[in-house]
């Protein structure tokens, strides 16, 4: 017999594993976050954390990843190859437009370390 899981049983499994991998960080989460892609907004409950007014492809690209997947705790980079651009210094790039600019701060996002992944948490100031 096969089970497949429902989108509410694995943005539940999501918020789970972000929780217990939160609990050794200074802030933990009891939501996940939302991105709206027809509104190219970023919500972290009520709150708008980013909007995009302008052009963003990659941080757009990255944050439909995460939605795409129902807000894992680490995704691996899902940015296309270009000729002649380093990898890792474009994740870096969009990681840093990513925190930058955030209408209110709930979250931030990080490198996974080895420049191939990337890694959201809450942001120290919220508090489950």
């Amino acid at each position: 017999m096969r089970y497949e899981l429902t989108e509410q049983a694995i943005y539940t499994l999501n918020l789970v594993e972000h929780v217990l991998y939160s609990s050794g960080s200074k802030a933990t989460c009891s939501r996940l976050p939302t991105w709206d892609a027809d509104a190219r907004t970023l919500y972290f409950g009520d709150y708008i954390v980013k909007q995009f007014r302008v052009p963003a492809e990659n941080q757009v690209t990255i944050l439909d990843a995460f939605q795409e997947e129902n807000w894992p705790t680490q995704i691996f980079d899902p940015l296309s190859p270009q000729k002649d651009v380093d990898p890792k210094q474009r994740l870096r790039d969009t990681i840093r437009g990513l925190n930058k600019n955030q209408v209110v701060a709930k979250i931030r996002f990080s490198s996974d370390g080895t420049g191939t992944g990337i890694i959201w948490r809450c942001s120290s100031i919220v508090r489950g």
